[in-house]
């Protein structure tokens, strides 16, 4: 991760205040961060394998008011392998999505229009779904939307009885 400027956030006025309005703020980068180092958050489960990798970049309006997160390089979580204690849960599981999230004083956004996931024996689901939170200073009021598609035939062929 790295910062392009100095920033400072103003909570009274709830904005940003840029030394270069309008320049990148930051870009983080992730590249073939294994899960396993996730290993605490997951419990019980048991993280085997796989990789996270994902490039975003963080901007803002050139008065401070919003900031804006945006994908670079999609996040990835590739040959993911859960197990629930001497049961594999998934094998080799590929994910990607492409998030952004937009913040104001008084709303956020959050919006992944490309959510794709994938499994070696054919099964597969995409989708899309936004969230928006307002009335951030009161009471906090959320919408959600979601899309999505599946095809997971292997997945719940054991919890199938034919």
């Amino acid at each position: 991760m790295g910062t392009a400027q100095a920033l400072v956030f103003d909570v009274a006025a709830q904005r940003f205040i840029l030394a270069q309005p309008g320049a990148e703020l930051a870009r983080i980068t992730l590249q073939g961060f294994p899960l396993s180092w996730a290993q605490s958050f997951a419990k019980p489960l048991t993280i085997e394998g796989g990789e996270l990798s994902a490039a975003f970049s963080i901007t803002a309006e050139s008065d401070g008011s919003q900031a804006h997160l945006r994908t670079v390089v999609p996040v990835a979580l590739l040959g993911v392998t859960l197990r629930d204690g001497d049961r594999k849960l998934v094998d080799d599981l590929n994910l990607t999505f492409s998030p952004s999230v937009d913040y104001s004083a008084t709303k956020v956004t959050a919006n992944v229009p490309d959510l794709e996931l994938s499994l070696p024996a054919g099964d597969a689901a995409t989708g899309a779904f936004k969230a928006e939170v307002t009335g951030l200073s009161t009471t906090p009021d959320i919408a959600f939307t979601a899309r999505f598609q599946e095809r997971l035939v292997s997945v719940i062929r054991p919890y199938l009885a034919f």
